[in-house]
């Protein structure tokens, strides 16, 4: 037998090998349910089933946490109109980015000129979902607050808002900044200037966030109502998202 054939044959036997001892349970299929969600609610567990795969989706994109019982309760427990709060989405929105900055005097010697170079922008999100209280199972995944809480997520984990925030440093890639002429620009004080422009433009991306989640609980009086539907094709989609 020539070494080439008792190679061939090694490299099978060693394949056939492989496959029967591999277990099928090691490998999942994508489509795999997702698992249970477990809170803790004081000394009791609330046990939760698998979300649907969209809420499952959402909850991974809000990177939430959910939180249960009157030990954890908003600052102000009372709505406007007296009634008390039964829920609350609080989100957590930071941003990061490195840059590259030039800078020199303008016509007026007092300005300085400041280009920058955006890279690496991203957002961090996260959110608490508290509730007083909140039905175990797979009934909390249909129940109103919860519908309305996760439509409270989808606003402020909406990826629109990173691509919107990155659009706007973008329009903003050359600074003005009054800079006296006694003061001598290093890298380390153009850096500041920069992050407090940065700052700017990103509390922009949080007002419109705190817009939509004003006009949300305006719709539905805080999750009493459902959202009303669309009144025509142009408006199919969820009106509190971000355009």
């Amino acid at each position: 037998m020539s070494p080439w054939i008792h190679s061939m044959r090694m490299m099978l036997l060693v394949i056939v090998c492989s496959l029967l001892l591999a277990n099928p349970g090691d490998a999942q299929s994508p489509e795999a349910e997702s698992e249970g969600i477990k809170i803790e609610d004081g000394a009791r567990i609330i046990e939760l089933a698998a979300p649907p795969p969209e809420i499952a989706s959402l909850l991974k994109q809000g990177n939430i946490r959910f939180v249960v019982g009157e030990p954890v309760r908003p600052a102000s427990s009372l709505l406007p109109n007296g009634r008390r709060f039964e829920a609350l989405t609080d989100y957590n929105i930071k941003y990061r980015y490195k840059s590259e900055k030039r800078w020199r005097r303008g016509s007026d010697p007092a300005e300085l000129l400041i280009t920058v170079q955006w890279r690496n922008v991203a957002l961090d999100i996260s959110h608490v979902v508290w509730f007083r209280e909140l039905p175990d199972g797979e009934r909390a995944w249909t129940d109103r607050l919860m519908r309305h809480e996760l439509d409270h997520v989808r606003i402020s984990s909406d990826p629109k808002l990173e691509n919107q925030f990155k659009a706007r440093l973008r329009e903003n890639s050359r600074i003005t900044a009054k800079v006296p002429l006694n003061e001598t620009p290093t890298l380390a004080s153009v850096s500041r200037l920069v992050d407090q422009h940065a700052e700017l433009l990103f509390g922009e991306i949080l007002s419109l966030v705190e817009i939509r989640y004003k006009e949300l609980d305006r719709l539905t009086n805080h999750g009493q109502l459902d959202l009303p539907i669309p009144s025509s094709p142009d408006q199919q989609g969820r009106s509190t998202e971000p355009n």
